[in-house]
């Protein structure tokens, strides 16, 4: 659930982790899809509440920080339009804010995904987003390593995969950390 406030942050309300998103984000969001709402806490698999820290930069549903580095804060969301899962980034620009979508999938019930990681059975998404610091990062399916001038996400599949997503030259580039 996204909240207005003058300045983006996570927050823990009534039991559920939300997001309070600037009136200049929301309305990016509405021109882009006025039907788009965020996955929720009860949409992941549960496991992952167990071991997933939350922090005023990262929900498994967003991640706050400068990725463009403007000096900033922008927004990353994994959400749902009516017709389709998206994972968006709501970026600053010359003080305005405009949506760019980064992944976009068939819509499908989170709830009805079956995943198995030992011999319980849990029902949810299993996909969630961290935050990356400007760093240094090397990775044994790079050839290269990658230096973060800004902030950046990791998009984490349970057990599967990983990757940093970074901003560079107007468009979001991947490195992958893990198969």
């Amino acid at each position: 659930e996204a909240r207005v406030r003058n300045k983006p942050r996570l927050s823990f309300v009534s039991g559920r982790h939300t997001i309070e998103l600037s009136s200049q984000m929301i309305v990016a969001i509405r021109r882009f899809d006025t039907s788009f709402k965020l996955w929720s806490d009860e949409d992941y698999l549960p496991s992952i509440h167990s071991y997933y820290r939350y922090t005023d930069r990262q929900s498994p549903f967003a991640v706050l920080g400068d990725v463009n580095g403007d000096g900033r804060i922008d927004a990353i969301l994994d959400g749902l339009t009516d017709s389709h899962s998206v994972l968006i980034a709501v970026l600053s620009k010359a003080g305005r804010y405009r949506v760019q979508v980064i992944h976009s999938w068939d819509l499908a019930n989170p709830r009805s995904n079956r995943y198995s990681p030992d011999s319980s059975l849990e029902h949810g998404k299993d996909s969630f987003l961290a935050y990356c610091r400007p760093r240094r990062i090397t990775s044994p399916y790079e050839k290269a390593p990658l230096t973060l001038r800004n902030d950046a996400f990791v998009l984490i599949h349970a057990e599967r995969a990983s990757s940093v997503y970074y901003y560079r030259k107007g468009r979001f580039r991947t490195f992958t950390t893990s198969d």
